[in-house]
């Protein structure tokens, strides 16, 4: 079912905007959905509250510190993605907010160039942690002699935003309809249930400490087997690749 949608909504944008152009936009929609997504998750498990990230460095301080900078990462590459060049050197065209101009050929429409013109400015510090640290190891920056742009939450959501503004707007004057760039969130969403699994296992293993403990105290030996062996962890969960050494 998703794929037929998907598919009707790409035949309606290239009837809207042509062949090519419709293709580009379905595919700036879909990387901008992503991205959306993607920062929620990020904004969900480390830009809500400190109990949230408490809770996570609880659990593991070394995978939440992997998963706060993937996903960081991950969304600063996705910003320059849909900001890049129309066409990088060398290559053949991005999909990037900026071909869409040329691509549509309107005329008198100086507010969608000024527009992808902001989305690229507020991309600019993105782009410096792309091209220095991310995409590449800048030798200056890691021996200190250079530094990147300032980077921040506040300026991820700047310049999401800004990115969200051309789609709106090619909708709104090339398509006369009101896209919605922001994905659907349910009443449960997989961010929340995923922090409450961790609460509520955490609050778990902890009364099996306390249990375990009282058990040790009282010398029930035969008690404390058996709360181990009703707790045994299945093999898949437990399992770690042996280590490897070169």
């Amino acid at each position: 079912m998703e794929k037929i949608k998907a598919a009707q909504d790409l035949e309606k944008r290239k009837q809207a905007l042509g062949e090519e152009a419709g293709k580009l936009f379905g595919h700036i929609e879909a990387d901008l959905y992503n991205l959306r997504s993607l920062w929620r998750t990020y904004v969900s498990l480390f830009g809500t509250n400190s109990e949230r990230v408490e809770l996570l460095n609880s659990i593991s301080s070394l995978t939440s510190y992997h998963l706060e900078k993937s996903l960081y990462d991950s969304a600063m590459l996705a910003i320059c993605r849909l900001t890049d060049p129309p066409q990088s050197h060398g290559s053949g065209p991005n999909v990037s907010v900026r071909r869409l101009p040329d691509l549509l050929n309107l005329e008198g429409h100086s507010d969608l160039h000024a527009l992808v013109e902001k989305a690229g400015t507020t991309s600019k510090f993105a782009r410096s942690w792309r091209n220095k640290k991310l995409a590449h190891s800048d030798d200056a920056v890691r021996n200190g002699k250079a530094t990147l742009d300032h980077s921040s939450r506040i300026q991820m959501n700047v310049a999401i935003e800004a990115i969200s503004d051309v789609v709106k707007w090619v909708g709104r004057e090339c398509m006369d309809t009101q896209i919605m760039t922001m994905p659907i969130v349910r009443k449960s969403s997989d961010e929340v249930a995923f922090l409450r699994a961790l609460f509520e296992g955490k609050e778990c293993l902890e009364d099996r400490e306390r249990r375990m403990k009282d058990l040790l105290r009282k010398r029930d030996y035969l008690g404390l087997e058996r709360l181990i062996d009703k707790d045994k962890n299945p093999e898949w969960l437990v399992y770690m690749p042996p280590d490897e050494f070169y």
